[in-house]
Order: structure tokens, then C-alpha cells, then sequence
């Protein structure tokens, strides 16, 4: 019976994640993308808004807690890049923003949601990179940042199964909050 919720809960926060990246696409990125993402950046003949190892060092730090980084990201790209209004295609989407930062806050304190939550972190990672690529104008390849990224994901997961296991799920929570409190450290120290 565990088994067959398991994979329902699975299948579900896939359904959500491919979902909520459709309607992104659908509603809002794409106007983005017929801009051109240059101009929806800092542009190839601006300074990048944030260095090549900055924007490893960015997806590095959303293996903690991916949710916070992207909104520490949005809201670097909204204070420090969007002078002239080049980014409100982008930044008409924090409000979804937020949600999944609270989702992923929240279901990474339970034991049996942070396993299904992953499949959500390791999306937001990967779109982490893609701004560091694309609208950052780093100048990192979004495969690079994307690794770097989830390689220190599957560490995190490593530990944080041995953490839930060790002790129950009740430690869940407290290593949850202290990832989430370095991941808001890190994100100030680099953006």
C-alpha cells in the first residue's frame, strides 16, 4: 500500500512540475524569448550581471534550498538589472516564484514529501541555471551550472536520507532549516 502512494505522490509532483512549466512557457517566457534574450538580459555587450563562477557558485547553493536562491535570484535580477524594464517578463512571475519556494520549504521539513520534493528541486535548479545563462549573461553554459547544481543534489539527498533515517524523520525539520538559513547566507555572499 506504501509503495503504490509513493509512486501516486510521484506521479502527481511530476504532473504538477511539467504542468507549472507549461503554463510558464504558455503565458509569459515566451514573450520573453520572442524579445530575444539578449534584450531581456544585460546583453552581449554589457557587463554580465553576475560572473561565470557566481553563477555556479548560484546553482551550487540551490542544492541547500532551491526555492530561496530562485527568489534571491528574481530579486537580484529585479533590484540590480531591471532599470529599463527589460526583466518584467520575467519578474511577472514572482508571485509563482514564491509558491514554489514555500512548497519546497515546506515539504522538505517532512521525511516522506522531501523524497517526492526532490524531482521539484532538481527543476528549479536547472531553471536556476538557465537564468544564470540566459537572462545573468554569465557567459557559463547552462550545462555547467545545471551539474554543478544537481551533483550537489544527489549529496545532499545521500545525507539527508541517512539524516531521516538515523533519527526517525524527526530531524528532518532541523537539518531542513539549517540548510535553508546557509542557503539565504550564500545567496547574500553571491549575488
Amino acid at each position: 500500500m506504501q509503495r503504490g502512494r509513493g509512486r501516486i505522490a510521484i506521479f502527481l509532483a511530476f504532473a504538477l512540475a511539467v504542468s507549472l512549466a507549461a503554463a510558464a512557457y504558455h503565458f509569459g517566457f515566451q514573450t520573453g524569448l520572442k524579445k530575444g534574450l539578449a534584450g531581456a538580459g544585460a546583453g552581449r555587450d554589457q557587463t554580465p550581471a553576475l560572473s561565470k563562477a557566481g553563477v555556479i557558485a548560484v546553482a551550487a547553493a540551490s542544492s541547500l534550498s532551491p526555492g530561496i536562491v530562485l527568489l534571491a535570484v528574481a530579486y537580484h535580477v529585479k533590484k540590480k538589472m531591471n532599470a529599463d524594464g527589460r526583466c518584467d517578463w520575467f519578474l511577472r512571475w514572482l508571485w509563482l516564484f514564491w509558491i514554489l519556494a514555500l512548497a519546497d520549504v515546506t515539504l522538505d521539513m517532512i521525511p516522506g514529501a522531501a523524497t517526492v520534493n526532490r524531482f521539484l528541486e532538481y527543476a528549479l535548479i536547472w531553471f536556476i541555471a538557465w537564468i544564470g545563462a540566459t537572462i545573468l549573461n554569465s557567459g557559463v553554459s547552462l550545462l555547467l551550472a545545471g551539474l554543478a547544481g544537481s551533483g550537489l543534489q544527489v549529496t545532499r539527498q545521500a545525507y539527508s536520507l541517512a539524516t531521516d533515517y538515523g533519527t526517525g524523520g524527526l530531524g528532518a525539520p532541523a537539518r531542513s532549516m539549517a540548510e535553508n538559513i546557509v542557503a539565504v547566507v550564500l545567496a547574500k555572499l553571491i549575488l
